[in-house]
C-alpha cells in the first residue's frame, strides 16, 4: 500500500489524494518556485486508520464510511462523541510498516536538508455530492480555524503522534458542527497531512495579489505570531505592473517564534522571544528582500489568474525565500493552478491591532474618542470604538457586537469581558478613533484582528463555534472553574462541567450597578446601603446558580483614591491604590462589600467566599479580616482567601497562613507583570508579556508546593492557562487545586487537564511495573 507522496511528484490528478494545500505547492515546487521539500499522507490512509481501529462503541465502527450520526444541537452528546473519536485516534497505533515509511522519508528529508525539526499542516480537499466527475466544490469554506499544524522534533515517536494530532483535530466538536451547518459530509473531506522541515526564519508574512496591487505582510521570525494577531506586521503596497512601492506602514513587532535550541517538549519546540525595542519599530524587509517577494509575485501573476495569496518566509541562516501556501480557488484539475475569479478579489484592512476575542462582525461602529463622553446609549449591535476600554464602557459592551481599542492587551479587563461575552474585539488599533466615523460600515476579524472599510468585498466569515458542554460525568481530580464578571454569562456557564466559580470580578460586575458613579461616589451621596443592597442582588445571582458549588468573589480592585477621584494620568494604573491597601486608607467600601456577603448567607447562600485582592503585605491581611465580624461574619468560618500575585507572597505565604488565610489565588496576570516589569495595559509592551517565562513559571510552582505544605488550597485564575494551553500539564504536574478560565476556554481545559492526569497515573503505573526503569 502506498503511504505517502512526495511533493516534487505529485501529479494533476492527485489533488483528492494530498489535499490542495500539499497540491498547490507541489505544482509550484514542479515548476521551479522556491518551495521546502517535503512529502504528504495521503487521505486514504485516514480512512484506513479509522477502519482498523478498535473501536467500543459500534457507533463508530464504520465511521471511515462516514457512518457518524449526531445531533449538532445537542452540546453535551457532540462534545462527548469528538471527545472519545479524539482519544481513540490518539491512542491507537500506527502499523509499523505506515510508521517506518514515514520516519524513513523523514530521515531522508533530515539528509536532505540538514533540519531535524518538522511542521505538520493539514491538506483539505473537498468533493461536490457528484464524486464521479472529480469535480471540487466551488464555496470558499473558511476553514483556516479548524485544524492547527504541529511542530515536532523527533522524527520517530513524535511524528507519529504529530499525525495523529492532526487527523484528531477533524473529529473537534467546532469541527464536526461546522460541516454540518456547511452541509458538507465526512466522506466529502479528503485530509492529508503535509510534513516538511522547518527551520528559524528570519521573517515570514503573507503576500496578497489583486489585480493592481500586491500587499506584503511582514514580521520577524516564524509566521505564527502573524497567524496569532500577536503582533501588528509591517504593511508594504507596489504597484503590481510596474513593483512601484506605494505606502509603508511599519508595525509593532514586538515578539518573535522561533525554534528552541533543545525543546522541552519535542511535540512543541517553539518558542517566544521579546524584541528590542529598536527592531520592534524597525523594517522588516529591506530593498533586496523587497524585490525577491514583489519578482516572485509577477512571475506567479503572469503564470496563473490573479487574485491569489501567499505565505512566505525567509530560512536561516542564508536568508532563503520559500512559499509556504498558496490560496487558490478549487477548479476542475485540467486547470490547476487557477485561482479565484475577480468577483472574489482579496480585500484589504486598513487597520490591524491585536486579536484579543475571537469572532467576526461586519456592521455600523460608535466611536468615542479620547475627549468624548458618550451621553446616550449606543445603538444595540454596533460595534464600540473607543481609546481605551474604561469601567464605564462594560455595560456598554452587553449592547456591542464588537469592541476596537487603541490601547489595551490581551489580558486587559476589556479583552477579558469581551472573551466571556462571546464578541470579537480587537485592541491596540493605532488611530482607530481617528480613523473610524461613527455610523461608518466596517467588518472586524477578532481572530486576525484585521478591520476593514464597509466598500470591501464581502467576506464569508467562519460561524461563530457554540461554547459546548462536555458531559457531567467526565471528572478529573483538579478541579475546573470558571471566571465570571457578567451576569448575562450564567445561565451558559451553567451549562458547562465546572466546579464553581473561581473567580467572580467584581470590579468588572459593578458597573453595570453603578449607573456610571463610582463607588465612592455612592458613599458620599449616603447611599452606601444601597450600594450594599444592589451588590447583594448581584452576587445572589452568581451563588444561587452555582449552590452548592462555591463561588468565590474578587473583592473591588479599584484604580481610585478614596475621595473617590483616579490618580493622575502619570502614574502606572497597575501599580497605584490597588487591592488591600485602600482598605487600610478607607475601609467603608470594603465594610459594604462584606456586609453583602452577609446578606447572601443570611439567604442560606453559604458558598459565596471573598478573595483579598493584590495584598502586599500581612499587615494589610489581618487588618481585612479583623473586620469580617464587623458585618456579622464569622473568620473561623469563613474561607478568606487571598489573590497571590504580589511578588512578596512568594517569601511570606507560611506568615499569611498563620495569620488566617485559608487559601490562595494564583493570578497570573499580575503576577507576570510584576515580575517581569512589563505593564501589561501598555500596548507596546504587551506581546513581550510572557506567562511562561521561566521566572513566572518558577514563582507558580513554588506557591502551588508551598501551598500544600501549608496545607491550603491553590487555585490559578489569571489568563495563563487560556493563552498558553501547554501551562495545563505542568499545573496539574505541581499539584494544583484548581484552574479558573474564561468560559470560552473551559473545554479545551477540561481535556487537557484530563489527559494530564492520565499520563501522570500512567506514568506512576509503569513505574510499578517495571521499577527498574
Amino acid at each position: 500500500m502506498t503511504v505517502l507522496e512526495w511533493l516534487d511528484r505529485i501529479h494533476p490528478q492527485d489533488r483528492f489524494v494530498v489535499g490542495d494545500k500539499a497540491f498547490y505547492l507541489g505544482q509550484l515546487l514542479q515548476r521551479g518556485y522556491p518551495v521546502i521539500p517535503g512529502f504528504v499522507v495521503r487521505s486514504s490512509i485516514l480512512r484506513n486508520f479509522l477502519a482498523e481501529i478498535d473501536w467500543l462503541e459500534p457507533l463508530f465502527s464504520d465511521l471511515s464510511d462516514s457512518a457518524l450520526h449526531l445531533d449538532v444541537n445537542n452540546p453535551r452528546q457532540l462534545q462527548a462523541i469528538a471527545q472519545r473519536i479524539r482519544d481513540s485516534i490518539q491512542t491507537a497505533p500506527l502499523p509499523p510498516d505506515w510508521l517506518a515509511s514515514f520516519s524513513e522519508a523523514a530521515e531522508e528529508l533530515s539528509r536532505q536538508t540538514e533540519l531535524s525539526t518538522f511542521i505538520l499542516r493539514p491538506s483539505l480537499a473537498l468533493q461536490t455530492s457528484r464524486p464521479d466527475n472529480h469535480a471540487f466544490n466551488p464555496e470558499p469554506y473558511a476553514t483556516s480555524g479548524l485544524w492547527q499544524s504541529h511542530i515536532c522534533s523527533d522524527p520517530v515517536t513524535s511524528l507519529e503522534a504529530g499525525i495523529k494530532k492532526v487527523w484528531a483535530e477533524l473529529f473537534r466538536a467546532r469541527s464536526l458542527l461546522y460541516w454540518q451547518r456547511c452541509g458538507v459530509k465526512l466522506h466529502q473531506i479528503y485530509l492529508a497531512v503535509l510534513i516538511q522541515p522547518i527551520a528559524n526564519a528570519k521573517a515570514s508574512g503573507t503576500l496578497n495579489a489583486t489585480t493592481d496591487t500586491f500587499e506584503i505582510q511582514a514580521t520577524w521570525g516564524l509566521g505564527m505570531s502573524l497567524v496569532k494577531g500577536e503582533v501588528l506586521p509591517d504593511l508594504y503596497r507596489i504597484q503590481a505592473e510596474t513593483g512601484t512601492l506605494q505606502d509603508t506602514h511599519l508595525g509593532e513587532k514586538t515578539i518573535l517564534y522561533d525554534l528552541a535550541a533543545e525543546a522541552l517538549h519535542p511535540q512543541n519546540p517553539l518558542q517566544t522571544q521579546a524584541l528590542a525595542e529598536s527592531l520592534s519599530t524597525q523594517a522588516v524587509l529591506g530593498d533586496r528582500e523587497l524585490q525577491q517577494l514583489v519578482h516572485l509575485a509577477q512571475q506567479l501573476k503572469a503564470n496563473i489568474a490573479s487574485p491569489y495569496t501567499l505565505e512566505w518566509t525567509i530560512a536561516q541562516p542564508q536568508s532563503t525565500l520559500y512559499l509556504t501556501q498558496v490560496e487558490v480557488q478549487p477548479l476542475p484539475v485540467q486547470h490547476p493552478l487557477a485561482l479565484k475569479p475577480p468577483s472574489l478579489e482579496v480585500s484589504v484592512p486598513f487597520l490591524r491591532g491585536l486579536a484579543a476575542a475571537p469572532g467576526q462582525v461586519q456592521t455600523r461602529a460608535t466611536a468615542i474618542g479620547p475627549t468624548q463622553t458618550l451621553t446616550e446609549p449606543i445603538v444595540p449591535g454596533r460595534i464600540l470604538v473607543v481609546s481605551a476600554i474604561a469601567p464605564e464602557h462594560l455595560p456598554l459592551l452587553q449592547q456591542a457586537a464588537g469592541i476596537i481599542a487603541e490601547q489595551g492587551s490581551l489580558t486587559s479587563h476589556g479583552a477579558i469581558v469581551a472573551r466571556e461575552l462571546g464578541i470579537p474585539a480587537i485592541v491596540s488599533v493605532q488611530g482607530a478613533t481617528r480613523l473610524i466615523q461613527s455610523g461608518e460600515v466596517i467588518f472586524m476579524d477578532g481572530s486576525t484582528g484585521e478591520i476593514y472599510r464597509r466598500d470591501a468585498p464581502a467576506i464569508a466569515p467562519l460561524p461563530r463555534p457554540q461554547l459546548l458542554a462536555t458531559p457531567h460525568s467526565y471528572r478529573t481530580s483538579t478541579q475546573l472553574m470558571v471566571n465570571l464578571s457578567q451576569s448575562t454569562s450564567i445561565e451558559r456557564a451553567q451549562a458547562l462541567p465546572v466546579d464553581g466559580v473561581g473567580l467572580l470580578r467584581s470590579e468588572l460586575m459593578v458597573p453595570e450597578i453603578l449607573e456610571g458613579l463610582s463607588p465612592w461616589d455612592w458613599l458620599h451621596q449616603g447611599r452606601g446601603a444601597e450600594f450594599a443592597e444592589r451588590l447583594q442582588q448581584q452576587i445572589a445571582r452568581f451563588a444561587s446558580a452555582f449552590a452548592p458549588r462555591p463561588v468565590f468573589y474578587r473583592a473591588l480592585d479599584l484604580n481610585i483614591n478614596p475621595e473617590g477621584e483616579p490618580l493622575p494620568a502619570s502614574q502606572n494604573a497597575m501599580l497605584g491604590l490597588r487591592g488591600t491597601f485602600n482598605c487600610l486608607l478607607n475601609p467603608d467600601l470594603f465594610d459594604l462589600e462584606l456586609r453583602a456577603i452577609a446578606q447572601v448567607h443570611q439567604q442560606g447562600l453559604h458558598n459565596v467566599h471573598p478573595i483579598l485582592p493584590f495584598v502586599r503585605t500581612v499587615e494589610e491581611f489581618v487588618f481585612c479580616r479583623n473586620r469580617l465580624p464587623l458585618a456579622g461574619l464569622d473568620p473561623e468560618r469563613l474561607q478568606l482567601w487571598i489573590m497571590a500575585e504580589v511578588p512578596s507572597i512568594l517569601f511570606l505565604l507560611p506568615e499569611y497562613v498563620q495569620a488566617g488565610v485559608r487559601g490562595i489565588s494564583i493570578g497570573t496576570n499580575d503576577l507576570s507583570q510584576l515580575l517581569l516589569g512589563i505593564d501589561r495595559n501598555l500596548g507596546v509592551l504587551a506581546s513581550a508579556f510572557d506567562g511562561l517565562h521561566p521566572a513566572v513559571l518558577r514563582a507558580i510552582q513554588q506557591l502551588i508546593q508551598t501551598a500544600r505544605t501549608c496545607g491550603i488550597p491553590c487555585s490559578i485564575c489569571g489568563q495563563a492557562p487560556s493563552l498558553y494551553p501547554e501551562l495545563v500539564d505542568l499545573l496539574v504536574q505541581w499539584g494544583i487545586s484548581a484552574i479558573s478560565v474564561d468560559l470560552q476556554a473551559v473545554p479545551a481545559t477540561l481535556e487537557a487537564i484530563a489527559q494530564a492526569e492520565q499520563r501522570i497515573v500512567l506514568e506512576a503505573a509503569r513505574r510499578q511495573l517495571h521499577p527498574e526503569d
